[in-house]
């Protein structure tokens, strides 16, 4: 029963995510089309997308919070985070002026935001720590859904009809009708029900009474395993966020592609994604021999994906194929792919670099919830987030401006994605203190059990 209600609740979380993630992806193919309707800049797209990114993230913060410190339903916050964004991405397509729309969607970003933070806690809830990381693959995996339905719409009814607000009119409508029946009908489980610690004694209470304290904030911050995720974090998600934004434009600039053939030759490209099932599935049975092996594995990940990310830049790339039809462009790409060895060579590299760079997220969230108590979990999430958003924000307004500045696209790009090499050095720092911080939880849970333990009103009492 409980398997079955897991799967249950995994595919409605699932279902949020891809709406969460395709909010702001949908308009990633049409900033040329934005820039143009609007009288806007390069500099404005990326300032404004760093200030969603950022914000969001604060917002996260904030629902997780008040969730850990309230200990409120997660799916009734995720209901009411739902119905805001549903409301204000639709109010934003109905303004002409640029700041007002750029406030409209931030704040409707900011509201869905709740999604995918407490989802991430309410799966961890479900599964034990030898098969949360691949759990959490297939969970990124659907947020990688959400990015290629915002891609899809953004395409389609975006760049193909040359109006860049369909696309977010219709999304809006998918979030409200969609959305908020999925949230409300979810079965959420008690916090820290996969715990072997805690699963007897849940099962038998059928609550988690613990919340975060303020003192518990020098527990979280006195973790050496959680600054280290934050700094990698930080780090390598310059090199994420640059390239999800921009990599769209360096092929229409720099290659000669236009949104559609660009699109598509990065949809084939991205379903290397899938491999990295195949590696959350080796951490997870390297992680039974040694609580080392996520962290080392998540290292090794990141030095390799900035490899072949920064080999694929400097490819002499032409692409040059302007036909608008998704079945026209989809044929000659293969066409060329097959033909030219610069093109094949080039979706081998990114192919490659997509299933290395795609396990990274699903280890550093499984990594998060094992060195961490089932109450810190969500803002410990959420806080790191925050960190890494204040960072991407940061590092995707300064590849706009860079652009305007050098006139280029491809060495902006390659100077952020070099960042995974210091996001890999700290996955390895994260290694030396990881099976200490593990321990400590584990002490921290027995004694959680101990109290549950005892009968109601002694615990009521103390």
């Amino acid at each position: 029963m409980k398997s079955l209600t897991a799967t249950i609740v995994f595919i409605q979380l699932s279902i949020l995510s891809i709406l969460q993630f395709a909010h702001i992806n949908v308009l990633i193919p049409n900033i040329r089309i934005v820039i143009m309707d609007l009288g806007v800049s390069y500099s404005f797209m990326g300032v404004f997308m760093g200030i969603y990114i950022f914000l969001s993230g604060v917002a996260a913060l904030a629902w997780s919070l008040y969730s850990d410190l309230k200990g409120v339903k997660r799916k009734a916050l995720m209901a009411g985070g739902i119905t805001a964004s549903g409301i204000l991405s639709f109010l934003s397509v109905h303004v002409s002026n640029p700041y007002i729309f750029a406030f409209l969607y931030v704040m409707a970003g900011m509201s869905i935001s709740v999604i995918n933070v407490l989802a991430l806690t309410i799966i961890i809830d479900f599964y034990q720590s030898e098969e949360r990381t691949e759990k959490l693959m297939v969970f990124k995996i659907m947020g990688g859904v959400g990015y290629a339905l915002g891609f899809a719409l953004g395409i389609f009814l975006g760049a193909r009809y040359n109006n860049w607000k369909y696309p977010i009119f219709i999304l809006s409508i998918l979030i409200l009708c969609i959305g908020l029946p999925l949230s409300l009908s979810i079965i959420e489980p008690p916090k820290g029900l996969s715990e072997k610690e805690l699963t007897n004694v849940l099962s038998r209470v059928g609550y988690y009474p613990f919340t975060l304290r303020p003192s518990d904030i020098k527990i979280i911050t006195g973790n050496k395993s959680n600054i280290y995720i934050t700094l990698q974090g930080m780090f390598g998600i310059i090199a994420a966020g640059s390239l999800e934004v921009w990599i769209v434009q360096y092929l229409v600039k720099e290659t000669g592609a236009n949104e559609v053939t660009a699109s598509i030759f990065l949809g084939i490209s991205v379903i290397g994604a899938l491999g990295g099932i195949l590696i959350s599935h080796i951490a997870d049975d390297l992680y039974k021999k040694s609580r080392k092996a996520k962290p080392l594995l998540a290292g090794v990940c990141s030095v390799l994906v900035a490899i072949f990310f920064i080999v694929f830049l400097l490819l002499p790339l032409k692409i040059e194929v302007q036909t608008t039809s998704f079945v026209g462009a989809l044929k000659v790409i293969g066409e060329q792919i097959v033909e030219s060895y610069i093109m094949a060579l080039a979706f081998i590299l990114f192919f490659i670099g997509m299933i290395f760079s795609s396990s990274i997220g699903s280890i550093r969230n499984s990594v998060i919830s094992d060195v961490n108590l089932p109450e810190h979990r969500a803002t410990v999430i959420s806080g790191i987030n925050i960190a890494e958003l204040f960072s991407k924000s940061i590092g995707v307004a300064l590849v706009g401006i860079l652009i305007d500045v050098m006139g280029s696209i491809r060495y902006p790009l390659i100077l952020a994605i070099a960042t995974w090499f210091i996001s890999g050095y700290f996955w390895f720092m994260v290694a030396r203190y990881v099976e200490h911080d593990i321990w400590k939880v584990t002490i921290l849970l027995e004694e959680r059990v101990s109290f549950l333990e005892q009968p109601y009103m002694k615990r009521v009492s103390l």
